[in-house]
């Protein structure tokens, strides 16, 4: 028996900037990441203390996740104050998907003493199962920050 594995990741991410002035600008992300970890495992495991079963452990898991920020940032002076802010939000999905395989051929219960190579496998070949949706999370975040600059030595951090 061997051991099956596949992980696959795909992102896709968009960015978009704008300067309005010196002192005020946007930045925009958008990003989409779809992973997936597929595995068949054939360990042997200890029976009785005198056989060798070489049952197996499988997993099809799989995720979606599509979100985007806003963040916007700029400087002002009000007068003898100075003040750095920024502003933004962020929303997001994330789906995450499990399975499983079956009919995975296995190899019957050996002796461990005279273990038999040879031994034939039933069931086979894998088929793999349906993946359903095990959890959705649904995201939504939305920020304000100031820096107030009172002199060269204080500053007051104000956010929500």
């Amino acid at each position: 028996m061997k051991t099956i594995s596949r992980a696959a990741t795909t992102t896709v991410v968009g960015k978009v900037e704008h300067e309005f002035t010196d002192t005020f600008r946007v930045e925009s992300v958008l990003a989409y990441f779809e992973t997936q970890n597929n595995y068949i495992v054939t360990p042997p495991w200890l029976v009785g203390g005198i056989a060798v079963d070489s049952g197996n452990r499988n997993s099809l898991r799989s995720s979606e996740t599509l979100t985007h920020q806003t963040n916007f940032t700029g400087e002002i002076n009000t007068g003898a104050i100075d003040h750095s802010f920024a502003f933004g939000y962020e929303i997001g999905t994330e789906k995450l998907y499990s399975g499983s395989f079956s009919n995975i051929p296995t190899a019957p219960t050996t002796d461990i003493w005279n273990p038999d190579a040879w031994r034939p496998l039933s069931g086979g070949p894998a088929v793999k199962g349906k993946e359903t949706l095990g959890n959705k999370t649904d995201t939504i975040g939305v920020y304000a920050l100031d820096t107030i600059k009172l002199n060269g030595q204080w500053l007051i951090n104000l956010g929500v």
